[in-house]
């Protein structure tokens, strides 16, 4: 049965209601920043309600890949993501500066070839499957060779690595670009599928963000009900919220939130 769980952002481990073993996962994010905050999470990991879901792992391509192994050891990754984004630019005198926010890549064979031995070489250093997060876009990079599902399905194909689906990226993107959703989907390998993020987003300068501040529109849901009964590999769905938003969503809806994932998964379960 897929594993349900929750994200939050900036806290790296979240214990589960004792009412709901396995009802919570645990995501660990390492970075300079919180490298030392998830002190215990090993901890969780095996005597918490954690210990009986896969245990995923965001990459974090700055990150020392000997130091992710290290913490693949310690907490028993079953896999690592990151989002198919470049989240780098060049800067003047500052190489390899952050954009702030995750920036298109072009949907070519020269960026396929790069990206190609780029996951080859993560995967081999980390002795994990690495998954691929479809991003949420805003400034799309025009007349591109591929779409995003063929590029997606190409990477895979040619690596053996897995999608991480975002559905409410894939709705950003709907609402911000004009993206067809069923043709997408109908274009994605679903089969490639291990992961899906559900979340909510906002209104941002006349655009709607991946902002994960509010609960999963309905058209988002529609979409996890009618295609998640293919998606043959799937392995985890996780709720996305950013902390900052717990407030104002509220714990009761955070939890109902995850409940109904529960309702959504229980029959695709019970199918296999």
């Amino acid at each position: 049965m897929p594993a349900v769980g929750n994200r939050l952002f900036r806290i790296t481990s979240h214990p589960g209601p004792e009412s709901r073993p396995g009802a919570w996962d645990l995501k660990v994010h390492c970075d300079d920043e919180t490298g030392a905050d998830w002190a215990g999470a090993d901890e969780i990991s095996v005597d918490g309600t954690a210990d009986d879901l896969p245990l995923p792992h965001i990459y974090d391509g700055d990150s020392d890949t000997g130091e992710n192994t290290d913490l693949s050891a310690r907490l028993g990754f079953a896999w690592y993501s990151e989002h198919l984004s470049s989240f780098a630019t060049m800067r003047g005198a500052v190489p390899n500066a952050q954009a702030g926010l995750g920036l298109p890549v072009p949907y070519d064979e020269d960026v396929l070839d790069l990206l190609c031995a780029k996951v080859d070489h993560v995967q081999d250093r980390l002795d994990l499957r690495l998954l691929l997060e479809n991003p949420a876009v805003f400034t799309p990079v025009p007349d591109c060779e591929f779409t995003e599902p063929a590029f997606l399905n190409e990477l895979c194909r040619r690596t053996g690595c897995g999608v991480l689906l975002d559905l409410h990226n894939l709705y950003t993107n709907v609402r911000t670009n004009g993206v067809d959703s069923a043709a997408y989907l109908a274009e994605l390998e679903l089969a490639y599928v291990v992961e899906i993020h559900l979340a909510g987003g906002s209104e941002l300068g006349g655009f709607y963000t991946d902002s994960h501040a509010d609960v999963t529109p309905s058209e988002v849901w529609r979409l996890a009900y009618e295609h998640l009964p293919a998606m043959s590999a799937l392995r985890s769905v996780i709720f996305e919220f950013h902390e900052s938003s717990v407030d104002r969503i509220g714990v009761s809806v955070i939890v109902e939130e995850l409940e109904r994932i529960h309702e959504l998964v229980a029959p695709v379960a019970a199918s296999r």
